[in-house]
């Protein structure tokens, strides 16, 4: 498949399915005609782990491996770039905002038309207040 096109039907992710007593496949469409993707829902909704299932599922294909779907159309990918999660130092000469910033800045220019970028809790740095930050998905 030379389209840009994710199209994932039942999607499971082989390791939270481990975790839970019950996983929900879900599907993931996305289209070359849109280019950005924004995930958002209630705290402990599963916006985290679908955003990690699709670029797993992305990734297992390009391997060729098994594809935890029951069905699954992935387009030629030439990297996956992501901005997951930032662990907080008192020894890193940065803040974790900084160091947030940093991986953008990276993915943002080393991407290309056939890249994925899955970006998750972008900027939250040490904000505790429990507010659900919205995630975002590109697949250009």
């Amino acid at each position: 498949m030379q389209d840009n096109v994710i199209q994932i039907k039942k999607g499971r992710h082989p390791l939270q399915e481990l975790c839970v007593d019950a996983f929900i496949p879900n599907d993931a469409d996305f289209s070359a005609t849109e280019r950005v993707f924004l995930v958002t829902g209630a705290n402990y909704s599963g916006k985290s782990v679908y955003l990690k299932q699709v670029a797993l599922i992305v990734y297992l294909a390009h391997v060729g491996s098994f594809v935890p779907a029951a069905e699954a159309v992935i387009g030629v990918t030439d990297k996956i770039l992501t901005r997951i999660w930032t662990q907080e130092s008192v020894s890193s000469s940065a803040s974790t905002f900084m160091v947030d910033l940093q991986q953008m800045s990276f993915a943002l220019n080393h991407f290309t038309s056939r890249s994925l970028i899955v970006i998750d809790e972008f900027g939250k740095g040490t904000n505790a207040d429990g507010i659900s930050h919205p995630l975002l998905l590109m697949y250009s």
